[in-house]
């Protein structure tokens, strides 16, 4: 049965990615790599349409189909990338700030997402939405108007006002055109993942998200590395003596091991140098070699290959030709079931032909020595602070934001640190106890000696240690709401004292139990923790 679906996505062969290698020409000297301003990226919008017809029926349920024609990012969803690339976890905001293009002024007519949603939903969805009145937020004030509502003069709350309502915000029709995703307070910082049915939203149906690069901007010079004469097995299949039948020291494999042996059959391959003078070559297995895949219902092998982007894409040597030493790449999508399931996670196949036909002696896109689950690609489409950033490596100039004193008014709250997430809300293996279990906030990877901000006005509750917290200072913002700060080096909040939006209230540190120097941050809903996506633009 397995092998059936193998079959079935096989027959996706033919997406071609073309990238235009202007900006630098590739030659064979390693010194000649890429850097951070000069690198090349691809995204969505950079590959053609698919050139077949098939379709996938998952054993869960579900069924996904294409035509001769179709992109491919109107037929990936974000449940089939969930694991890899994470896209529930952006918003609309961090993909405006990721491609560096206006998105939050996107009509809703271009937001298929919230078409089917009725108000309240909206509300469910939306912290602080319903507590507004009806004419504060346009579209809804229309869709009550379509349906003949009663508003008071647009005076009655979203929340009074949703329970009665029917329909659904598409029932404005053509009008959705005229009203924009900013005009509905907080959709625009909501991550995609707390909307309902996220999972089968296509690529294409989210706003700019088809234009985040799949490529992080590379600055290690050992990402691209010359190759050299490909050793190709035209002798055993064409019946004559095997010269490369058994392969070890090898750069090719699975994600958990990326130097498999290539051992009892066909080992085509290239040698690799990794900088100039290095004699001791390894090899890059191509396709022929099949190692152990992942979880799933697809996952029986997957052919070997190596991992430059971070989890996905694989990359794969699919073809080589020994005479004229020519080697091509495809690229690999591992991808869940039709519509986020969780259990069914590997490689497809899914092979997109991948750079133009390499030669001996050129440049080719290696990667890292070791595997990373964080770079580089899985680091880079983690959402990125709102708020702008000085450039400098955190805990090393980048400043705290300036104290704002929020006059009993309720503030939008910021980011307590500037660094990026290390570790989201959930459940998990707590690194230090090995016990799996609810992972109360989400962790920001900053340096030590980082200032700690007050993600909003509000009272400190508490400032002192903690077991397993290390130093750490709660601040209410009221109405039951407080967060939270953990393992910090130092304390500078005291109980009882009154704090400003920006604050500093300690410093990132490592105490308790702790890996490494972090900020543990939490948002606290009557004393439950909750994810702080929901309410903090992180």
């Amino acid at each position: 049965m397995r092998r059936c679906y193998l079959r079935i996505f096989a027959a996706l062969i033919g997406l071609a990615i073309t990238i235009t290698w202007a900006i630098f020409p590739l030659s064979t000297d390693a010194e000649d790599a890429p850097s951070a301003d000069r690198s090349p990226t691809f995204t969505w919008n950079d590959i053609p349409p698919i050139q077949s017809s098939g379709s996938l029926s998952a054993p869960e349920g579900g069924t996904v189909s294409w035509v001769p024609g179709i992109r491919p990012e109107n037929l990936f969803t974000l449940g089939m990338l969930r694991s890899s690339f994470g896209y529930q976890n952006l918003s609309i905001a961090n993909i405006e700030q990721l491609i560096g293009q206006p998105v939050m002024n996107t009509p809703l007519a271009d937001f298929s997402l919230v078409h089917h949603l009725s108000v309240l939903q909206l509300v469910e969805a939306i912290p602080g939405l319903g507590e507004l009145p009806v004419n504060a937020v346009p579209p809804i004030a229309r869709l009550a108007e379509v349906q003949g509502m009663n508003t008071d003069g647009g005076w009655v709350t979203i929340a009074n006002l949703a329970p009665v309502m029917g329909g659904v915000l598409g029932q404005i029709g053509p009008e959705l055109v005229n009203f924009d995703i900013s005009q509905i307070p907080g959709l625009s910082t909501l991550p995609l993942g707390e909307l309902p049915d996220w999972a089968q939203a296509q690529i294409a149906q989210i706003p700019g998200l088809s234009q985040i690069p799949l490529i992080n901007p590379l600055s290690l010079k050992d990402y691209f590395v010359p190759f050299d004469i490909p050793f190709g097995m035209s002798p055993c299949k064409l019946g004559g003596e095997c010269r490369e039948f058994n392969i070890d020291n090898t750069a090719s494999g699975n994600w958990k091991n990326m130097s498999i042996p290539c051992t009892g059959g066909p080992c085509s391959h290239i040698e690799v140098t990794r900088w100039a003078g290095d004699t001791n070559r390894i090899r890059w297995v191509s396709k022929e070699q099949q190692v152990p895949g992942g979880n799933g219902f697809l996952c029986d092998e997957e052919p070997t290959g190596r991992f430059p982007f971070g989890k996905n894409p694989k990359v794969v040597v699919e073809q080589m030709k020994e005479d004229p030493g020519e080697v091509d790449f495809a690229l690999y999508f591992s991808v869940g079931g039709p519509f986020g399931l969780e259990s069914a996670h590997c490689f497809g196949p899914f092979p997109l032909p991948f750079w133009e036909t390499r030669r001996e002696g050129e440049l080719i896109l290696f990667g890292p020595d070791k595997l990373s689950a964080t770079s580089p690609l899985s680091s880079f489409i983690q959402p990125p602070p709102l708020s702008g950033g000085t450039g400098k490596p955190p805990g090393h100039g980048s400043p705290p934001p300036q104290p704002v004193d929020c006059g009993g008014k309720k503030l939008p709250y910021i980011r307590p640190t500037p660094g990026p997430v290390t570790s989201e809300f959930g459940m998990r293996v707590n690194p230090v106890t090995g016990v799996y279990r609810l992972h109360a906030g989400i962790d920001l990877g900053d340096g030590s000696g980082t200032p700690i901000a007050a993600a909003n006005c509000g009272v400190v509750t508490y400032a002192s240690w903690v077991s397993g917290y290390g130093n750490y200072t709660c601040i209410s913002h009221g109405s039951g709401v407080e967060t939270c700060y953990a393992h910090q080096n130092s304390i500078s909040a005291r109980v009882g004292a009154s704090v400003k939006r920006g604050q500093v209230i300690g410093t990132v540190g490592s105490t308790g139990n702790s890996t490494g120097p972090h900020l543990h941050f939490e948002y606290r809903i009557n004393g439950s923790p909750v994810d702080p996506r929901r309410y903090v633009p992180i």
